[in-house]
């Protein structure tokens, strides 16, 4: 939001004049249910947008001439249609947990063009499990050449950090899944690094080496 509004806090990262910017998730069918309002109240005072919902796109105004433009994309629909993760050059790109490995080359493409940020939440970093594995975690541990733009977060950062989630939805979600396993609520919706059914959910050595490297309770974007 910070980023499509101009004002990012972090002096470095500039937004361009029009950028582009996406927010990938499974599907996009609850935009104007849950997405548009929190954007609305998340705006900063004077600050301008219009909402197209048949595109779900938002237009943010950053002065004359200046629209940052945000679409919230859906691997549900790419699965369908391709075309529909192609065409734009993409400023920011973020996905809200881990995608397909296809919708990640598809989306990351978008970006090769501008160097465009790509921000990515995922609950699990366990080896085998996971493309993130091969392509984030293993070439930054191994500090190879191609992962010098990459940088992981620690622990400690709950769900409830996502401005986008409707703190009701996190709080019943957790509730049902503490149930099942306290220890996966910790994990999932406290960020904690703490055992599941008797073992982490964790690559032993991935978990020492991000402990090593992280401030608990600081929040650091994930960018490749």
């Amino acid at each position: 939001m910070a980023y499509a509004q101009g004002r990012h806090p972090n002096p470095k990262i500039k937004t361009p004049r029009n950028a582009t910017i996406w927010i990938s998730v499974s599907n996009n069918t609850k935009v104007e249910q849950v997405i548009e309002p929190k954007f609305r109240e998340l705006m900063v005072d004077g600050k301008h947008y219009e909402f197209n919902s048949n595109k779900h796109v938002f237009y943010i105004k950053n002065g004359f001439n200046n629209w940052t433009e945000l679409y919230v994309k859906s691997e549900e629909a790419y699965q369908k249609d391709k075309q529909t993760y192609e065409g734009s050059k993409v400023h920011r790109l973020a996905f809200d947990e881990q995608p397909s490995e296809e919708v990640w080359d598809a989306a990351h493409m978008r970006t090769i063009d501008t160097g465009g940020q790509t921000l990515l939440g995922a609950t699990l970093f366990e080896e085998a499990i996971t493309f993130l594995w091969d392509r984030i975690i293993k070439p930054f541990q191994e500090k190879r050449p191609e992962a010098k733009s990459i940088e992981l977060i620690g622990e400690n950062i709950p769900m409830s950090a996502n401005p986008m989630i409707d703190p009701a939805d996190i709080e019943e979600q957790c509730r049902q899944v503490r149930l099942r396993s306290p220890e996966e609520a910790e994990v999932r919706f406290f960020g904690k690094y703490v055992q599941v059914s008797g073992r982490s959910p964790f690559n032993a050595d991935a978990l020492k080496f991000m402990r090593a490297i992280s401030e608990p309770g600081i929040q650091v974007e994930l960018g490749y």
